[in-house]
């Protein structure tokens, strides 16, 4: 019953000139999309943008895992029966879900996740707010390639091949971003990855109050990275980071860390509740 009947189509009827027409070109969601695809379900480009005019896609209110009744206690993972959902099998090298060539372009209060066990990835080049990332790819391909800014968001990489996939969060040419209140993890009962993040072109990142769970180093290579206030289980991770334990008590203290059953909600007994620096 919406306007349009695929992400694609929402995305090219955008103005060629947003600064000009001087609007936010918003798409709401009001049901999941799911494909058998090798390729991308939406790619965001072409258009003029900026800071204050740009394209973001979000769930139609109500219908987001955040507006629904039960979002205190539901499993905090990508679950289609929570809201609404995207998810596709992007299987060949260098396709993601969903990929952006507009630095402002952002995605607010979704669940993203690739269903392939190709070399495909799931997000690349947009920001995100309070989203779920979820992937499962079997070769060296990140969740997230050349990252915009990321607030509340949450990326799990579902993969018994972890140690071969090296990294969740990869960092392209040129990519300066903040990551906020996010976490990063491997299930537990899968073989840790090698390292989280990867800016192996030498950009600029900071985290702030962020997790890192279920990986043996937190990053690859920390000269051009910032680390306030972050928690891992990683034995040796970069100034910035606490090492806790990976558990379902006193260190990480998620509900659930096992595949199956994952929920990365916090118990009140985490050694992250209540321990964060401000944002502002």
């Amino acid at each position: 019953a919406g306007d349009y009947t695929t992400l694609q189509a929402w995305e090219d009827a955008a103005p060629a000139n947003l600064v000009t027409s001087d609007v936010v070109w918003r798409g709401e969601l009001l049901e999941s999309f799911s494909y058998a695809t090798s390729g991308s379900l939406l790619s965001i480009g072409g258009s003029t943008q900026d800071a204050t005019r740009y394209k973001v896609l979000a769930p139609q209110s109500g219908l987001g895992f955040k507006d629904n009744a039960n979002k205190l206690t539901n499993a905090l993972r990508a679950n289609s029966s929570n809201g609404v959902m995207i998810s596709g099998s992007a299987n060949t090298y260098g396709n993601r879900v969903i990929t952006s060539s507009e630095p402002y372009a952002r995605l607010e209060g979704l669940q993203i996740v690739s269903t392939s066990t190709g070399s495909g990835g799931v997000v690349q080049g947009v920001m995100m707010t309070d989203c779920i990332v979820e992937g499962a790819a079997s070769a060296n391909t990140p969740l997230f390639h050349t990252p915009q800014p990321c607030t509340n968001t949450l990326f799990v990489l579902r993969t018994s091949t972890a140690s071969t996939i090296g990294c969740i969060l990869h960092a392209g040419v040129g990519a300066v971003a903040d990551y906020v209140n996010c976490t990063f993890v491997v299930p537990s009962d899968f073989t840790a990855a090698t390292y989280m993040v990867s800016q192996a072109y030498g950009t600029a990142m900071t985290f702030k109050n962020c997790a890192f769970f279920g990986a043996t180093n937190v990053s690859l290579g920390t000269t051009s990275c910032t680390w306030t206030n972050c928690y891992t289980d990683a034995a040796s991770p970069p100034s910035g980071c606490t090492t806790v334990a990976y558990d379902t008590s006193t260190g990480s203290g998620f509900e659930n860390t096992t595949d199956s059953t994952r929920d990365f909600r916090i118990k009140s007994t985490s050694a992250l509740k209540d321990n964060g620096t401000a944002t502002g």
